[in-house]
């Protein structure tokens, strides 16, 4: 399969000046080459196999900034270039609309009768694009292919891709500089994973078509996307070629918050060694968890081992972004492994904790300093709580999942545990620490020091 990126070139200064280009050719503006460096960045781990440029000036700069220092070959096709507007080319909007009304309407709202001024239809710029299309196929078997191109040349490969006549040319989405189509090409056809899209822009220029060609309305800041389509974007530049993805984490609990981020696991079959990496695209963070086909069972095993469910958990409960037919035994295996539980301590394992519990109770109750007392509470709280799960044969959990381990272990437990560590907090009375450890300890033999011993 082949995978396109399609773009166009950065902002130039006759966009901004608000001319019609064509063949012709202006300079990027500093914001033009900030955009297609950010774009660049955005497409950085995608592995490219070659770059067509169209041979204009601005597209040429653009494709470099996008490359930089990556050992990519670039290839420059007349075909890529922008439609030829003939006599229109240098002059700015509203100069073509009061001498060319005619054309200049049937160009913005009637593209299939437009006719040409000196220059080309828009079926006949659609024509040679498609040239390109078809040179790519015959050339690469696979790959990763980047067009750089221009936003009439990307609106009439829509109509191509989407088999839709030229009427529909205008149709959403608008084509911002350095947009980001992605298109799958395959011997079935074409499919249109991404349509212009702009999150790596810090802020777009947003534009209406009212009364013709598209006007300027103002400048938008660029917030976070719907997450699971942020998290399907974030696999498919990323991950193009992995086997199954899956998003997990708060928002797919519905526990998302302003500060929530995504957690996306990633199966790839080909990967030496399992990683994870940290991002911020779309507006989110996002943490990635990179495995293989073995390296997830490693971490099943472990996970589980120290009753910490933390990957099995996120895919079990993790919506699908990819898949190419394992992901449901995963997610089942994930399952499995969660139902059963943690292995049951020993009696061994409970007589070692039953001794740190009781040395962290006897430091507590007989420290006079605030400060210590505290720290020595917050040892105690973690001690317990693991003691109370272990034994239960529940899985434990730190931070915030330490609560929700109780929780979901006994609701009335655990609002008696939050209070009883709230009043010390708040009044520096111990009492009723000191009762509920001893009430948890007293089924396994209460405190434990005299005769305990480790290593011998």
């Amino acid at each position: 399969m082949i995978t396109l990126y399609i773009t166009r070139h950065g902002e130039t200064e006759w966009n901004r000046e608000k001319r019609m280009q064509g063949w012709l050719d202006s300079n990027l503006t500093e914001n033009g080459i900030k955009n297609a460096i950010s774009l660049g960045e955005r497409l950085k781990e995608i592995e490219l196999t070659a770059i067509f440029s169209s041979t204009s000036g601005r597209t040429k700069a653009t494709a470099s900034l996008i490359r930089g220092e990556r050992d990519i070959p670039v290839i420059y096709d007349e075909n890529l270039r922008e439609i030829k507007l003939g006599r229109w080319e240098g002059k700015t909007h509203s100069s073509i609309k009061e001498m060319y009304q005619t054309e200049y309407e049937s160009f913005w709202n009637a593209p299939h009768q437009y006719a040409t001024v000196g220059g080309e239809t828009f079926e006949e710029t659609r024509a040679r694009a498609v040239q390109v299309l078809n040179r790519i196929k015959r050339e690469y078997k696979s790959g990763n292919i980047l067009l750089v191109t221009h936003s009439v040349v990307i609106k009439c490969l829509y109509t191509f891709f989407k088999s839709s006549p030229i009427e529909t040319l205008w149709d959403p989405p608008y084509i911002h500089d350095t947009s980001l189509t992605i298109v799958e090409m395959n011997e079935n056809g074409f499919k249109l994973e991404l349509e212009g899209d702009i999150a790596h822009l810090e802020t777009a220029i947003l534009f209406s078509r009212e009364g013709g060609s598209f006007r300027e309305i103002g400048v938008r800041e660029m917030n976070r996307i719907d997450p699971y389509r942020a998290a399907e974007l974030f696999t498919l530049n990323h991950f193009p070629n992995c086997h199954a993805a899956l998003l997990a984490g708060s928002v797919v609990r519905g526990e998302g918050t302003e500060t929530s981020d995504l957690d996306i696991v990633i199966v790839d079959s080909n990967l030496q060694s399992a990683y994870r990496e940290s991002f911020i695209e779309f507006g989110w963070k996002i943490e990635v968890f990179v495995h293989n086909l073995s390296s997830y069972k490693d971490f099943f095993k472990s996970d589980c081992e120290r009753a910490r469910p933390s990957l099995p958990k996120m895919v079990s409960e993790g919506i699908v972004l990819k898949d190419s037919g394992i992901m449901e035994a995963i997610k089942q295996e994930a399952k499995d492994l969660l139902v059963k539980g943690p292995e049951e301590w020993s009696a061994e394992t409970i007589r070692i904790k039953r001794y740190f519990i009781t040395d962290a109770l006897d430091d507590f109750i007989g420290c006079s300093v605030r400060a210590e007392e505290i720290f020595i509470a917050n040892t105690l709280a973690e001690l317990v709580s693991e003691f109370v799960l272990r034994t239960n044969r529940r899985w434990i959990g730190s931070s915030k999942w330490l609560i929700r381990s109780l929780r979901n272990y006994d609701e009335k437990f655990a609002d008696l545990f939050v209070d009883t560590f709230d009043i010390f907090y708040k009044t520096g009375d111990k009492n009723r620490i000191i009762v509920m450890v001893d009430d948890v300890l007293q089924p396994f033999g209460g405190r434990l020091f005299q005769g305990f011993s480790l290593g011998k």
